[in-house]
């Protein structure tokens, strides 16, 4: 008898060791963004456990993060009706709020966490997070702040700051932020990603590409990273590179109309303007909402001898007034492919007309295609 108590206890610490194992791959799986995994793992779980409230947690977790609201209320519920103090729960069962733009509700949440644990750091995230979705950024970065001082060394607090100067246009301030993400988890993809953001909008691409290098080192096949990197690229006319890294990301979203127009734009950089008008048709297929590709596609059209549909293309920009402060441009190509037509009386008022909106370079083509004339 004796024995057999030995080998059932062995049993069952073999089946807690395995259940353990599972939620820790469970973890792991959530925390790299497959969230369909991190389900089915749960689910091995609760299979074998159906009232075991951390598998319940994550799988809510990962229905959260797959917009299945429903499923992940119905989870969270299981779970606070097993463990009502289950601070975690309390605190997703806020953010569920959230995403149903019931801030309120979801701010009054929080702060019931915080009754029941004072310095719950989570909730003080929670509470920014619902502050700067409303966009009350004083009080968003208060909470912020008040989680860093709670605990320095979490990393969440300094990336949702982050994220929230990134988003104000502060992009030193949101890297400072965002290095001490790095430092202590250099692993973290997002943070990676953003301070590569940061320095590509501060036109330091040198080192934009940097960052997204080692964002793809993370993840091979993130499109964002190969997108940006592409961009910065583009900006260092580096064209043969770029083109491989917005091929590879239109491989990876294959119906994205950004990637499709910026492909697009390094084909015309190396002069190889047929399949950068057929990038550029493509991402127009997908009501693609930027006008700047028109100009693009007619700077292509231009250049292939289809001069009817680039002058199209110019003459849209200008007659709907859309990107004033690129008027410049769209009446100087209007003004070259005039004059690849022949007819340089529309030309030269073109170029007038970019001169006008600031254009040096139209003052040389005016000078020597229009003073004689």
């Amino acid at each position: 008898m004796k024995y057999l108590v030995l080998i059932l206890l062995s049993f069952v610490h073999i089946q807690h060791f395995g259940q353990d194992i599972t939620l820790a791959n469970t973890q792991d799986e959530f925390d790299k963004g497959r969230y369909q995994i991190a389900v089915n793992l749960s689910n091995k779980v609760l299979y074998a456990y159906p009232k075991n409230e951390r598998a319940l947690y994550m799988r809510s977790s990962a229905y959260l993060r797959l917009d299945m609201l429903d499923e992940a209320q119905k989870d969270i519920a299981k779970v606070l009706k097993i463990n009502p103090l289950y601070l975690e729960a309390l605190t997703l069962k806020a953010y569920i709020l959230c995403y149903q733009e019931k801030y309120l509700d979801a701010r009054k949440q929080f702060e019931d966490v915080l009754e029941l644990e004072v310095d719950y750091v989570d909730a003080y995230i929670g509470i920014g997070e619902v502050y700067h979705l409303e966009n009350r950024i004083n009080f968003a970065i208060e909470n912020y702040v008040k989680a860093i001082s709670i605990a320095p060394g979490n990393v969440m607090p300094h990336f949702k700051l982050g994220e929230l100067y990134f988003e104000e246009g502060k992009f030193e301030t949101s890297i400072n932020y965002l290095d001490a993400v790095i430092k202590k988890e250099p692993t973290i993809l997002a943070a990676q990603l953003l301070i590569g953001k940061n320095y590509f909008n501060l036109g330091n691409y040198e080192e934009a590409m940097s960052k997204f290098t080692t964002s793809l080192k993370l993840d091979r096949l993130n499109d964002e990273a190969l997108y940006y990197r592409g961009l910065s690229k583009l900006e260092l006319k580096l064209y043969s590179t770029a083109l491989s890294d917005l091929t590879r990301a239109v491989a990876v979203v294959p119906d994205n109309p950004y990637y499709m127009h910026y492909q697009g734009v390094a084909y015309s950089g190396l002069s190889d303007h047929k399949p950068a008008v057929e990038c550029f048709n493509k991402a127009l297929e997908q009501e693609y909402p930027s006008f700047l590709i028109y100009y693009d596609r007619a700077f292509s059209l231009n250049q292939l001898g289809q001069f009817d549909a680039a002058l199209k293309d110019c003459t849209r920009l200008i007659k709907d007034k859309v990107l004033l402060d690129s008027e410049d441009l769209f009446y100087e190509l209007r003004g070259d492919i005039y004059l690849a037509q022949k007819n340089s009386i529309k030309a030269c008022a073109d170029w007038q007309s970019a001169i006008d909106f600031g254009c040096e370079p139209c003052k040389q083509k005016v000078a020597l295609y229009c003073n004689a004339n």
